[in-house]
This record gives structure tokens, C-alpha cells and sequence, in this order.
């Protein structure tokens, strides 16, 4: 499903450390100098009746920290290619092969953990309604190191016409009679808390009585709906 523009783009099979066959930019390993790999994922993307969309995946990268990077684009027509943001990616600098301001995956993290990259921005747009991504590993003719590695892609999109109905959710039916929840907390030496349900609406007076009977204080007198 992957086509390869230009680059070394490949999979590892033999990684102990992730069992699950992924692509790497550099399977065979550290990356080439003033490299400019691509990999385009085969098709486009429908996100027109989105109003939100992701894509989800496991990844691990090593970058020369400021310098090289790895970025996912997007493009509504090929040409015109965005870096998008994602909760795994750093901003560049002006020292960066791929220019300033850019979110892109930069620096080193050995370890696998799921990333997400934002695809809002190409989302809900009904007159452009192909979306195509792409992976890119850049380098300038500095250090080399392991690059992008990263497995099983997802796209989802957020569409609010798929959602289920909202249920309005009522208080639920009333009881048949009196009820008088105990008092708590029970024992206890500060304020206590007593609740009490009613099976039809009316006046409702809740007083405190000691064990002789006398009254030691009202809690309600009122009419309650």
C-alpha cells in the first residue's frame, strides 16, 4: 500500500525489540547524508464529512536534534505539502534541513509508544475531498542515525452525522411511598446528611425528635415538587 518516491524506505522484520514486521526509512541502518526520502501511501483520503480526523500510530525515531527530521505531510493535491502537528513532534529551528517553524519528529526516542499526527486541517472542506499523506526523512550531510521507524497507521475521522442520537436521560420513576434514607455518616461527631423521596408532590416537614419525643430541630418544611 506504500509507494516509495526516493530513499532507502523499507521493512524490518528482525527487530527483537518489536517483534511486528514495520517500515523504516533506513531498514538496513543509519540513514544517508543530505538524504530526502518519501513514502506515499497508495490512494487519497475522503475527510470532506469530517469535522475532525487523526492518524494513529506506533513509532521510535533518531534525528540529528535540530537538524534532521522525519515529517508527516499532507496534500490536497500533490503538490503543495503540509508538516502537520502531532502530539509526538517538536518545532524546528532555522538550523533545521527542513526550515523554521515546522512540526516534524525531531531528536532521538529509542522506545515504541503510540503518536498521533493531526489531520484537522484537511478535514470538512466539501469542494476538496482528496487527501493524500506521506512520510518524509530528511537530512543534511552532518551525523546520520537510525531515522523513522514506525507501524500500524490509522486514520480515523470524526464525522457528527455517524454519531448516535442523543437520549435525553429523566430522573427516573418516583417511589410508591415515603422513603427515608439513613443519615450519614453514621455514627459521626459534625454535619450529617439525611435524603428523603416523596411519591407525589406536597407540603413535607422532616424534624429531629430525642428520644422522648422532642422536637431538637426542623430539617425541612416546605413544599417539594
Amino acid at each position: 500500500g506504500w509507494t516509495r518516491g526516493n530513499g532507502t524506505w523499507g521493512t524490518v522484520t528482525s527487530d527483537a525489540g518489536h517483534p511486528d514486521a514495520y517500515i523504516a526509512d533506513s531498514p538496513a541502518g543509519s540513514y544517508a547524508s543530505n538524504l530526502d526520502a518519501q513514502l506515499w501511501l497508495n490512494g487519497s483520503f475522503d475527510l470532506s464529512k469530517g469535522v475532525h480526523a487523526w492518524a494513529f500510530f506506533e513509532d521510535r525515531h533518531a534525528f540529528e536534534q535540530e537538524f534532521d527530521a522525519g515529517l508527516f505531510e499532507a496534500s490536497f493535491d500533490t503538490t503543495a505539502w503540509t508538516a502537520l502537528p502531532g502530539n509526538g513532534a517538536v518545532t524546528t529551528t532555522s538550523a533545521s534541513i527542513a526550515g523554521s517553524g515546522l512540526s516534524v519528529f525531531g531528536g532521538t526516542r529509542w522506545r515504541w509508544r503510540e503518536d498521533r499526527v493531526d489531520l484537522s486541517a484537511f478535514a470538512g472542506n466539501p469542494l476538496k475531498q482528496q487527501v493524500w499523506l506521506r512520510w518524509r526523512s530528511r537530512a543534511d550531510g552532518g551525523t546520520n542515525f537510525d531515522g523513522m521507524n514506525f507501524d500500524s497507521l490509522r486514520i480515523c475521522v470524526y464525522d457528527p452525522a455517524l454519531q448516535p442520537v442523543a437520549t435525553a436521560v429523566g430522573p427516573g420513576p418516583l417511589p410508591a411511598r415515603l422513603h427515608l434514607s439513613p443519615p450519614s455518616p453514621n455514627p459521626a461527631r459534625g454535619p450529617v446528611t439525611f435524603a428523603f423521596e416523596t411519591p407525589e408532590a406536597g407540603p413535607i416537614t422532616l424534624d429531629v425528635l430525642d428520644v422522648q419525643g422532642r422536637e431538637c430541630a426542623v430539617l425541612a418544611n416546605a413544599i417539594y415538587h
